[in-house]
């Protein structure tokens, strides 16, 4: 300690919060908390105890999900509380925290190779919307940047349009530009 005696016990004595008077010996004489406390019970000054955090949440119940496997994230949402609340109060436990579960890698795939548009049977130019959500389906698979052409020309824009015919019937239009 760099502080006499007669000055630990001066500071300690005009000192209006005791407990960080510990904090602020233990700074000015580059040493730890527990130093501080010990010297001071050398001395015979009451150091009052330092009180325990208190947690606003159910600690048992953030014990269980840890159990479960749950991850800060996740416990933290159950709990109604922040990520870095929950973070803290399990360091302070000393608990080990629950991995983020691994995400299998992205495995690109090939683009799907041409296939009919119109089905053989029905009226020529016409397709059922099943055919029509399987054409979207392969388009959707491919790199968002790829060009896309009809008839040897860029396609620029497609816009579905679904209407009712006289009859009550569903009628998909799709306009292409």
């Amino acid at each position: 300690m760099h502080m006499t005696d007669d000055e630990i016990r001066s500071s300690m004595r005009k000192a209006k919060n005791p407990t960080e008077q510990v904090k602020v010996l233990a700074e000015l004489n580059a040493c730890s908390e527990a130093e501080v406390r010990a010297k001071l019970e050398e001395l015979g000054i009451a150091v009052p105890a330092k009180k325990p955090k208190v947690w606003k949440f159910d600690t048992g119940r953030a014990r269980q999900l840890l159990a479960e496997g749950r991850t800060d994230l996740e416990a933290a949402e159950m709990l109604g509380i922040s990520k870095q609340t929950f973070g803290d109060w399990r360091r302070s436990m000393k608990l080990r925290v629950n991995p983020e579960p691994r995400r299998p890698a992205k495995v690109k795939q090939a683009a799907p190779g041409p296939a009919p548009a119109v089905p053989a049977s029905g009226e020529p130019g016409t397709m059922t919307a099943a055919r029509m959500a399987q054409i979207f389906t392969q388009l959707a698979k491919w790199h968002p940047d790829a060009a896309v052409s009809f008839s040897g020309q860029d396609i620029r824009r497609v816009e579905l349009v679904s209407t009712y015919e006289g009859a009550g019937e569903p009628v998909l239009c799709v306009r292409i530009e």
